[in-house]
């Protein structure tokens, strides 16, 4: 009796463990079915065979990440939540994987970036690439430049960004720190912590000298704009310089010496128009914001609309500065049609 009774319990325990193994292997196809139809798009299906036997799942925790995703592409924020809370609850505090999820689908949505969830999980993390990654991009879309200008040697010893995307980050941090700058002596720190190759980019001089012209520098603009148009010639600087006030004579010099070298550019017309009006000389205003709308109409480009209807705008005043009232009524009307 005892022998027989020995042998129902083995049979017993080698059926359960036969029914353990099979179960799980059904898990493991349900997961890899699940994975395959995630790579395919199939987002409800995916998420159905993701949740299937997920307590026979060798890794839970994952399959309810990617379920997460899956629901994420179906719509279903809540349940992506949740789906990652009940990851993060499996996963160990040293493993923020499930975490950095969750964030990272909050900073996809927009809205609010969740800057301090991202900066406790980094204490959890600090060497973490991806941690790292994510609290760049909620720090530049919260526009904390300077926090975010911090964080770059971080990011760049644990290599969250290949070099590329990390210099242009630099780039877009410094720029945007220099449209938060708070006085024109700030604006000059900003501008001598650049490395000098970057002091000959155009976006940069861009953002430097519209940033010393808010602060009422510019003579300082005037000259860094001068010296970079010298070296590359750029339409949004031009315009830049039509708008600085500066040495005025000087400028109007410039401005002619430029056109005999550009005499068909509609953006330097028009910033030369600008220079005159400034200066009072209102007939030679009209007919270079005459000549300038000509060329912009003609041309074209990305911002041609935009930049006709002001320069359409600033002919009106000059045609009525010098007298042309009709003409002035009939250019305006033109902008509004």
């Amino acid at each position: 009796a005892a022998r027989r009774r020995g042998v129902l319990w083995r049979a017993l325990f080698g059926a359960r463990g036969w029914w353990r193994q099979r179960h799980g292997l059904q898990a493991r196809q349900r997961t890899l079915d699940g994975l395959m139809a995630l790579l395919h798009g199939d987002n409800a299906t995916a998420r159905k065979q993701l949740l299937a036997n997920i307590n026979a799942a060798e890794s839970p925790e994952l399959n309810l990440m990617f379920a997460a995703r899956a629901a994420q592409g179906e719509g279903d924020l809540r349940q992506a939540d949740l789906y990652l809370q009940q990851a993060e609850a499996q996963l160990r505090a040293d493993q923020p994987a499930a975490t950095l999820l969750r964030l990272e689908q909050v900073l996809a949505r927009g809205g609010e970036p969740p800057i301090a969830e991202l900066q406790a999980l980094r204490e959890r993390a600090p060497r973490s690439p991806g941690v790292l990654r994510a609290l760049a991009a909620a720090r530049e879309r919260g526009q904390q430049w300077s926090a975010l200008r911090a964080l770059q040697p971080e990011l760049r010893r644990h290599e969250a960004l290949d070099a590329a995307a990390l210099t242009e980050l630099e780039r877009r941090a410094w720029r945007g720190a220099t449209r938060a700058a708070t006085s024109a002596e700030s604006v000059r720190t900003l501008w001598k912590e650049l490395p000098r190759g970057d002091q000959k980019d155009a976006a940069h001089v861009l953002a430097y000298g519209m940033a010393l012209q808010r602060f009422g520098a510019d003579a300082d603009a005037e000259a860094v704009v001068r010296e970079a148009l010298a070296a590359q010639w750029q339409h949004q600087l031009v315009t830049l310089y039509g708008l600085l006030r500066a040495d005025l004579p000087k400028q109007l010099r410039q401005a002619e010496q430029w056109l005999a070298q550009h005499p068909d550019d509609g953006a330097l017309l028009q910033a030369f128009g600008r220079l005159q009006a400034a200066g009072g000389h209102w007939e030679a205003a009209r007919n270079s914001f005459q000549a300038a709308l000509q060329v912009l109409q003609r041309k074209g480009s990305d911002n041609w609309g935009a930049s006709s209807q002001r320069c359409s705008v600033e002919l009106a005043e000059a045609l009525l500065r010098t007298g042309d009232v009709e003409g002035a009524l009939v250019q305006l009307q033109a902008t509004q049609g």
